[in-house]
């Protein structure tokens, strides 16, 4: 029975991000700034549309709740394509997408400076999501089973206590000068909540995956969801693949995909409804303007 060679697959398309990298730097040369940053981003992009299933709508541009409140710009967006995946998209391109219809975002960078912050930048990022925006939570009633235990949760079988976790992760195309250590002052002094779930450094000295992980039996153990994982002697951990396919970036882009897919997987979202955004528009109605149908 033929086979189908995953290694060569990811190293493929491992190997068209980074060439994307070079090619912004090429633009970057020629004072196109704006058309050098959005390379990686379009090409990670692309990746997600073309190995996620249909339902998964990959965009990016704001999240935006009922009361208006929107986040700050994301380079990816990834939400649900059959609950209100977007409410808007201006002329631009720039979409603005309800909070409640997304598994994931994400931030990609060409080259990681650790001068220039980008890890503690996208907390602060995720601060203001988790603060200023409304995105209820989705308490699985399954968790603890009980005769007022959600159907629909119980079927779904999650061991998780919520089933909407966000899905946040920073992608740098090229590790450039990060270390672990970088880091580890943000890492420990950031409430869980507003933590990446995972980092991903693709290419170059000190390239790999941060995750959140514990040694086990088997090998590393890693938790998705540090907010869940409190206590369960989990730490933040650089975990640097091995090549497969001839390339340590087609490992990391697996890795990382493996995540993600995971997690989208794993998660149940509720369908947002488009009118909570657009009532407060009409405004009010005096009675004594409504017309009535007379009764013939």
């Amino acid at each position: 029975m033929p086979t189908l060679d995953l290694a060569k697959w990811f190293a493929r398309e491992a190997a068209t991000i980074v060439r994307s990298r070079e090619e912004g730097i090429d633009i970057h040369g020629a004072r196109n700034i704006a058309a050098a940053g959005s390379q990686v981003e379009h090409a990670v992009r692309d990746f997600l549309r073309r190995m996620l299933p249909p339902r998964y709508y990959v965009t990016s541009g704001h999240l935006i709740d009922p009361a208006g409140r929107i986040s700050p710009q994301l380079d990816v967006i990834i939400a649900d394509g059959d609950k209100l995946p977007s409410l808007l998209k201006t002329n631009d391109g720039t979409e603005f997408v309800p909070a409640a219809s997304v598994f994931a975002i994400g931030e990609v960078k060409s080259t990681y400076h650790r001068s220039k912050r980008y890890f503690g930048e996208f907390c602060k990022t995720l601060g203001r999501i988790n603060g200023e925006l409304s995105r209820p939570v989705i308490e699985n009633t399954a968790f603890e089973p009980s005769p007022s235990s959600d159907m629909r949760h119980l079927l779904f079988g999650s061991k998780l206590r919520h089933l909407n976790h966000l899905f946040a992760f920073l992608l740098c195309v090229d590790a450039g000068d990060f270390q672990i250590g970088n880091v580890a002052g943000v890492l420990n002094s950031t409430s869980a909540a507003d933590l990446p779930n995972t980092a991903v450094f693709l290419n170059g000295d000190g390239a790999g995956v941060l995750v959140y992980a514990r040694l086990a039996q088997k090998g590393l153990a890693f938790h998705k969801y540090p907010i869940e994982a409190a206590g369960e002697g989990y730490r933040w951990c650089l975990a640097p693949g091995d090549k497969i396919g001839g390339s340590p970036a087609a490992a990391h882009l697996a890795m990382f995909y493996g995540q993600l897919f995971d997690h989208l997987a794993g998660s149940q979202l509720e369908h947002p409804s488009a009118y909570e955004y657009t009532r407060s528009l009409a405004g009010v109605v005096s009675k004594s303007r409504l017309q009535w149908v007379t009764d013939a």
